[in-house]
């Protein structure tokens, strides 16, 4: 039971939605002829009945419809982008399209999550802070999506030994020690 309310809606209009049956997590039981209000946009009011209905408000007729609560996923990595292509493998792709390109298309799988009713989700690490981009971008509405919390770079332990010859720089999650993982952490939290 949802319904995309004008952004530019006056504040004192509000947008009303009827449904059939919604699930509002209220002891577990489901309202009949449901009412919900939608002020800008969030739920403002669950109600049932005439009673529930706002003067100043527009109707959309969703009766044939039983809504549920927006759901929370809170394992993802929004930002992990693979194309498909056939032959390769997701790994395979990781970090060889660029961050701008990574964010661009990644906006596909912000788009599918919320189709599908997931309204939060909890991002559990991006390379290069791709997922507070993509989370900023969804605030100033300039791509679909859920609300977003993000971790930034997922902090772990140097797991690859020094080898002579080798490159061995860490990736700005790589923290070993307690002073290393303040001084990770505290840079995780000035990037956003």
């Amino acid at each position: 039971l949802a319904a995309r309310v004008d952004q530019t809606a006056k504040a004192d209009r509000s947008d009303l939605c009827e449904g059939g049956g919604c699930g509002c997590g209220e002891g577990g039981q489901a309202h009949q002829d449901a009412v919900i209000v939608v002020d800008g946009e969030r739920i403002t009011t669950v109600g049932t009945g005439d009673a529930a209905v706002p003067a100043n408000a527009t109707v959309v007729d969703l009766r044939r419809y039983t809504g549920l609560p927006g759901l929370i996923d809170v394992h993802t990595h929004m930002t992990f982008y693979w194309d498909h292509t056939p032959g390769t493998h997701p790994w395979s792709q990781l970090g060889t399209l660029g961050d701008a390109v990574t964010v661009f298309l990644a906006q596909e799988n912000a788009r599918k999550t919320l189709e599908t009713g997931v309204t939060t989700v909890r991002d559990l690490g991006s390379s290069d802070y791709n997922d507070i981009a993509m989370r900023d971008l969804i605030n100033r509405g300039a791509m679909v999506g859920p609300r977003m919390f993000v971790a930034g770079w997922g902090l772990h332990v140097n797991n690859s030994p020094v080898r002579p010859g080798m490159p061995s720089a860490p990736d700005a999650g790589t923290a070993d020690g307690v002073e290393e993982v303040q001084r990770v952490a505290r840079q995780q939290l000035a990037a956003g």
